[in-house]
């Protein structure tokens, strides 16, 4: 567990807390009375900043209720370990009715998250992949591809017809005569044999 530091900017502010013992996030709330109309969008003040510890960063989600119930969502939300301004919220209603958010309200939540620091490096070439370049759903595999890779209708049918009516010859003895691959024998004729 990590110990975050938090600042409480006004007396309107609450500490984020958790919905249950084992929840990922924590319920961030706000401080102020605003309705949000259909598709607007609105930064809600917490009136709270916090200092994350080296290797983590804050994430700001959705609340799964008012998800599901009125249609809110949340835009951005990374907060930085070395940010220390005020946490705000922005959250757009995809509802189609109008949403009271009042406040002291459950808003949103934050969730702390490891990261790893990058550093670039230029290059004439990138490793190659199985995927290469393709994007925007270049890995939905589509029924009519895979009908491209079938063997053409008939052709297999085609095929016994022809070893059918070579004389006395079976699958097995072509492939055997053209050096083809061998066709395993049964177990219990290996069995016979080796009883001989």
């Amino acid at each position: 567990m990590v110990t975050i530091s938090i600042k409480k900017l006004t007396p309107l502010a609450k500490t984020p807390t958790p919905g249950s013992d084992f929840a990922a996030g924590y319920d961030l709330y706000s401080t102020e009375d605003y309705t949000l109309k259909p598709l607007e969008r609105k930064l809600f003040k917490t009136n709270i900043s916090i200092a994350i510890p080296n290797g983590l960063y804050g994430r700001i989600a959705p609340r799964s209720g008012l998800a599901f119930k009125d249609g809110i969502d949340t835009l951005a939300g990374v907060i930085d370990e070395d940010y220390r301004g005020e946490i705000g919220v922005i959250l757009i209603n995809l509802g189609s009715v109008d949403k009271k958010i009042s406040a002291g309200d459950k808003i949103a939540q934050i969730i702390f998250e490891n990261y790893s620091r990058a550093k670039f490096q230029d290059v004439a070439e990138l490793p190659s992949s199985v995927r290469a370049e393709g994007g925007f759903g270049s890995t939905d595999v589509k029924k009519a591809e895979v009908k491209e890779l079938a063997p053409p209708e008939g052709a297999l049918k085609a095929f016994h017809t022809i070893v059918e009516n070579l004389p006395g010859k079976s699958i097995s003895e072509l492939y055997q005569k053209g050096g083809g691959v061998p066709i395993k024998k049964r177990y219990s004729e290996e069995i016979k044999e080796r009883q001989q």
